[in-house]
């Protein structure tokens, strides 16, 4: 199918209730996931840690591979690869990056957070205005319906008044649905000019330090 045809197009048994229920499960195998990270761990290690919470949900597979960022890792954009050799420090940053495909339908949830009590306060300071810019973000989109490059353009200035960098070439926003949602879109929100439909778009937000050693990640579904 071209992909220009119907961008925000969904499947013949979509149901906007049911993909909404599938979205809060993957935040619930993200939490899971969440516990089972510890200090001295590396990447794989959370992987297979992941594996295995996708089992005890029942979960056959995903429509993304995982990932999970460790420390410095976490400035890495999508599509980059990590030091794989990092271990977990006892006061750490870190952010999950999961997309289970439950009950036919796509969730892709994301956050960023901390490990133990004495962590930088700048790691805390990153993720909580990676979360605040979502939400004013998202809160642009349903007050003023605005398109991709105008959510972004506002997403970019509130990371720049606060201080961050954005990533930009790997965290743009995407479609989501009924799997596969690829065959109706394979584009990104930020470029993304027509009016958007609610409960089919991601918005994704990363950020990085001015000194690139520590960032932040966090998504959700508009």
């Amino acid at each position: 199918m071209d992909e220009n045809v119907n961008p925000q197009g969904v499947g013949l048994h979509y149901n906007k209730e049911d993909f909404r229920q599938a979205q809060r499960n993957g935040w619930e195998v993200l939490n899971a996931l969440k516990k089972q990270i510890k200090p001295g761990m590396n990447e794989k290690d959370g992987r297979d840690a992941y594996a295995a919470i996708l089992k005890d949900f029942g979960v056959e597979k995903n429509w993304h591979p995982p990932k999970i960022r460790f420390g410095p890792n976490s400035i890495k954009s999508f599509r980059e690869l990590s030091d794989e050799d990092y271990r977990l420090k006892e006061n750490d940053i870190f952010f999950l990056d999961v997309g289970p495909i439950i009950n036919g339908y796509e969730s892709d949830v994301g956050q960023t957070f901390l490990l133990g009590d004495d962590a930088p306060s700048n790691y805390s300071k990153i993720i909580s205005d990676g979360e605040e810019i979502f939400k004013l973000t998202k809160a642009q989109f349903l007050e003023r319906g605005l398109s991709g490059p105008e959510l972004y353009e506002f997403a970019d200035n509130e990371a720049k008044k606060r201080g961050w960098l954005i990533v930009g070439e790997g965290a743009n926003g995407h479609r989501i649905g009924d799997f596969p949602h690829h065959v109706f879109f394979k584009g990104n929100l930020r470029t993304f000019q027509q009016k958007i439909v609610p409960d089919l778009w991601i918005l994704e937000v990363q950020l990085r330090s001015p000194d690139m050693t520590f960032g932040a990640f966090f998504e959700d579904v508009l």
